[in-house]
């Protein structure tokens, strides 16, 4: 993974997860924890995506946090991403390409966390019914013909 050519937001959501990791002292950072951070800010894009698709974001924020709840628990030590984690990020990379962006933004993010969803995350998404057709749809529709060619792209403020 080359983090230099990752949005200023996706740095900040990868970040946002590993202090979530610290905070509950989970020593494994999961794809609970990245969602957790996209779903974080209300003002955020996949927030407004999932709003526009009519999903319950509150309700998948609290489902997210009360699974990293009952992720075991350590004190101290490194703190490392999962295999299924580091998967969803890596396919987040290619899905940047083969849409022909230049940086890998949030949007790629939760595509890579939809395609390579572990049990807990297959769970809230199944509860929620978030689905990966839909919420490229909605992405299209924000989104149009716009690439992601900066670090700090600019987000669509209506959704």
């Amino acid at each position: 993974m080359d983090m230099r050519k990752w949005t200023e937001k996706s740095a900040q959501a990868i970040g946002k997860a590993q202090s979530l990791a610290t905070e509950y002292g989970n020593q494994e950072i999961t794809g609970l924890h990245l969602l957790c951070a996209l779903v974080e800010k209300d003002d955020g894009l996949i927030v407004q995506l999932l709003q526009k698709m009519q999903k319950d974001v509150k309700g998948i924020r609290v489902t997210s946090i009360n699974g990293i709840e009952k992720l075991p628990k350590v004190r101290g030590g490194e703190r490392y991403a999962s295999q299924t984690l580091a998967t969803a990020l890596n396919v987040a990379e290619k899905k940047a390409e083969e849409m022909g962006d230049s940086y890998v933004s949030v949007e790629h993010l939760f595509i890579g966390l939809l395609q390579c969803a572990d049990k807990a995350l297959k769970e809230i998404f199944a509860k929620f019914d978030v689905e990966e057709n839909a919420f490229m749809q909605a992405l299209a529709s924000v989104r149009g013909s716009r690439r992601v060619d900066r670090k700090r792209p600019k987000i669509p403020t209506t959704c």
